[in-house]
This record gives structure tokens, sequence and C-alpha cells, in this order.
């Protein structure tokens, strides 16, 4: 519950009025249930004694039940508006703290998780931490104030009719707690074996054309579906087990309900249409418990979906975004088993053909194996920011320019976003501009362009470019290979590129460096 809180604060200090607001019609609607079924009760009560020989007025009860009926729709409908509202911001702010964090860890620690577990982590335990707000806490908070409330009125009429309401819900609450333990279990299994059936889902998706070649696709599909079964095995234990505590506090409910109502009928000097009242709260406040058991279960699921996002990204992970004008120090770069070198403010150019090596060089400095010497140290020992890589094929997020830009640099504010635009040649995209899913409705060259951007925003201390002219003429190219100079003038730049680009921007480099030729200019 501990992880939970922490990503609570997440929704920061603006948005708790909207919270305690939530809160608030949530407790309304709540009441207003308890009171709408006890008033109307005693009015029937009152309306039967009465008969046609006594005369009485039915305005201000009948306007009471009127009140409640319409307090409760409303504000449930006002608590469901805004309890999703405030679910689907944090959502948002999750996921981008889960990136970052993850961004931010080593590559060692990236690589325990296969990308399918992540993207389970990201979607279908994000989706349950967020869950928490409108299905588990701001219910059970109005069901916690309205039992007390209702034990409250109760104890003024009748204290042993109060006291066994109280003993009641003490046994209820106990119950729900003794299961809550096993519940978390059954939810981490049934989240470990789903997360299994992701990661192989998408490792065999992106291992596709090979196991077709191979005629692997059976054995794969059947790996795949027994990782389901197993999911849908530990579910159901998971349900059989909530239906039994479920039957468990539907019994205690009754045995309360039946106490609680032989203390008031049995108490001396009550009148029937007060006796029901009180009946009908009891019965009300007691079938608040119904709902109860299902939002203490979406509360331990939450609970166990924070604990595994934060096992997966540590908050303590550094991820401290570089100043606008941070002077950025190049970084001394060693392969001795390739002989590739490059010095401090040196811009290199790795020049191939297709298929040469050039891209798996990139990546082998990226990854910092352990072949690698920056500054004349293991490659590992420095920031994970200190190095960033724009692959090839580095994907631009679904939202706007300024979103994808921003996770590069998250204070860059929109007048220097707009200057790096037209350094670009950019200039006709505004910050607000959408990118399409994978950034679809940009051009190759402005993916391009706008996934080099991301990286200078960053501030790296060693920037790795994969073919960065692609997509671009030569003017252009020429034009971002000078702005990278001017953005980041002191770090160190390794671009790899093939051949056919290589005659236009050789003058760009201070070395060029030429794989399978063993030749360096």
């Amino acid at each position: 519950m501990t992880t939970l809180r922490g990503y609570l604060r997440l929704l920061g200090g603006k948005t708790v009025a909207r919270v305690a607001a939530a809160a608030m019609l949530s407790l309304l609607a709540a009441g207003s249930t308890v009171g709408l079924l006890a008033l109307s009760g005693g009015l029937i009560a009152s309306c039967a004694i009465a008969g046609s020989a006594t005369a009485f007025s039915v305005y201000a009860p009948s306007g009471g039940v009127r009140t409640f009926a319409l307090t409760r729709i409303l504000s449930r409908y006002g608590e469901r508006l805004s309890a999703h509202a405030i679910s689907l911001e944090w959502l948002i702010r999750l996921r981008r703290k889960l990136f970052v964090d993850l961004a931010a860890l080593p590559v060692a620690a990236q690589r325990r998780f296969a990308s399918g577990e992540l993207l389970d982590r990201a979607m279908a335990d994000g989706d349950a931490v967020v869950e928490s707000l409108p299905g588990a806490v701001l219910p059970l908070a109005a069901t916690a104030v309205t039992v007390a409330v209702s034990t409250t009125v109760l104890a003024t009429i009748n204290l042993f009719a109060a006291t066994l309401l109280v003993a009641g819900t003490a046994v209820i609450v106990a119950t729900e707690t003794h299961a809550s333990r096993r519940q978390r279990r059954l939810a981490a299994d049934v989240a470990r074996s789903r997360g299994a059936a992701r990661a192989q889902l998408m490792a065999a998706t992106a291992a596709a054309n090979e196991l077709v070649s191979l005629g692997a696709i059976a054995e794969v599909r059947s790996t795949v579906a027994g990782w389901i079964a197993s999911a849908a095995v530990k579910r159901t234990a998971a349900d059989r087990f909530d239906r039994r505590i479920a039957a468990a506090i539907s019994v205690s409910e009754a045995v309360t309900t039946l106490g609680v109502a032989a203390a008031v009928l049995t108490a001396p000097g009550i009148s029937l249409p007060r006796a029901t009242l009180l009946l009908l709260m009891t019965i009300a406040t007691v079938d608040l418990f119904a709902d109860a058991h299902r939002q203490l279960r979406q509360l331990t699921g939450s609970a166990t979906a924070a604990t595994r996002l934060a096992q997966a990204a540590p908050a303590k992970a550094e991820h401290r975004s570089p100043s606008s004008d941070a002077v950025t120090a190049g970084v001394r770069v060693e392969m001795p088993s390739t002989g590739i070198s490059a010095q401090p403010g040196e811009t290199v150019i790795v020049q191939g053909r297709s298929g040469s090596g050039k891209s798996t060089l990139l990546q082998r400095i990226s990854d910092r194996t352990a072949d690698v010497l920056l500054d004349r140290r293991p490659a590992r020992e420095l920031p994970v920011r200190a190095v960033v890589l724009v692959a090839a094929d580095e994907p631009l997020f679904c939202g706007t320019v300024a979103e994808n830009l921003r996770l590069g640099r998250t204070d860059l504010d929109d007048l220097e976003m707009r200057r790096l635009l037209d350094d670009a040649g950019l200039g006709e995209l505004a910050p607000d501009t959408a990118v399409g899913h994978g950034g679809r409705a940009m051009s190759g060259g402005e993916v391009r362009r706008l996934a080099v951007l991301r990286a200078l925003v960053a501030r790296p201390r060693l920037l790795l470019l994969d073919e960065p002219t692609e997509g671009l003429d030569t003017s252009t190219a020429q034009r971002m290979l000078g702005l990278i100079r001017e953005e980041l003038p002191h770090a160190t730049v390794i671009a790899a590129i093939h051949d056919r680009h290589h005659s236009h921007l050789a003058g760009a480099a201070h070395r060029v460096v030429e794989i399978g030729m063993h030749r360096t200019a």
C-alpha cells in the first residue's frame, strides 16, 4: 500500500481539490442511498399505521425522499465523471514516470525485462493502479464515513443495536483483511502468467519471419496458449476464493442485520415507523459491504500492480533533466578490439556499405559492452544520460511535437523549441502539431530530424547517430550536422553514414573511418 500511496502523489497539489470534490460526491451518493431506503421505509410504515382514520402530512417526508433520490443520482454521476477524469490524468503521469524511470536505469537493469513484460506492466498494471481511485479508494472512504454516521444515529436511539452493528462491521473488516493477503498472492500469480504470455507473444512477433521459415509457429502458439491457460486457471482459483469470502461476508451481514433487528424490535417504547426506519437504515448500511468486498479486491490488485511497477522502475533512478544552458563536455571513446576511437569534441563519420557493421558498432557503444572505454574507464561507469543513440529506425511517440521533444528535456519551452525547429528546417511544424502513431503523420525526413532534435536537447556527452541523413537532401543534411555542432560544441559525435552520402558530408567531420576497409582518413 505504501507504493500505491507514493504513486498517488503523482497527482500533485493542484489535483487535491478535485479528489476532495470527488470524495464528497461519493459520500453524498452513499449517504443518499442509505437515507432514501430508511426514509421511504419509515414513510410507508407511517402510512400503513395511519390508514384512513388518521390524517398526517406526507409533504415533509415525501420531499425528503425526492431529495435523497435526486441527490443520489446527481452525486453518483458527478463522482463517476470527476473520478474517471482524474484517473485518466493520473494514468498519463504514471506512464510518463515509468518511461522516464526506465530510461534512467542502467542498460544491464533494463535488459532484465523482456519487451512484452514491460508492455504488460505499463498497460495492465498501470490501468490497475489508476482504477484504485474510482474503484476502491473513494467508495471505501464513503462507506467508512456512512457506517460511522449510521452507527452514531443508531446509538442515540438504541445503544445495544449500535454495538451489534459495530461488532458485525468489525467481523466483516477482519475477514476482508485476512483474505486480502491471499488475494494479493493470487493476483501476483495471475500477473506473472499474463506477463509471460505477453512477453512470448512480443518476442514471436519480432521474429515472425524467422519462425515461419523454421516452421516453429505451432510450437510458439502452443507456448503462448499454455501461459494464457495458466493465467486463466489462476484467475479461476482467485475468483473461487473471492466467492467463498463473499459468501462468508454475506452470512456476517445477515447475522448482523438480524441481531440489530431483534434489538430494535424488542426495545421498549419504540414506534413501528421508527423501528422500520432504523431497520432499513441498518440493512442499507450493511449492504454497502457487498460492494466493499469488490472494492477491497480492487485495492489489493492495485497495490500488487503498484509493487510490480516499482520493481520495474525504482523511484531512486536518476533522471535529472539537463538545463538549457548546460555546457556538455565531450567524452573520449576507445574500442581496442576494433581500433575505433574518438576524442572529446570530435566528429567521427563511420562510412561503409550496407551490412558492413556500422549499426552494430554504434549499438555496442550504446550498450556499453565490455570492450568499450569511455574516458578510459569501463563505459558502464558513466551516467546513462551521458550517451544517446539515435537509431536508424528511431520512433516518435504518438502525441505532439512538443511531447516528443520534451522526452529529451522536460523543461524545454516553446520559444527554444520553435528556434530548434526553424534551425532544422522544420519551421512549418508547431509544438502542438500531432506526429501520428509512430510518426506516420510526418515524412521520413521530418521523423529523422525530430529524432535528432530530441537527442540534442538531452545534452549528451556522446551522441551516436545511425544514418542521420537518410531521407534528407544534401543541403538539409549539412544543415543538420551543422546544427548538431552548434548545439553540442564540446560533445563527441559518432555518425554512421552510407557510402552514397559520404562525399557530401565528409567536410563536416574531423575524421572518417571506413568499416570493412580498415582505412582511416
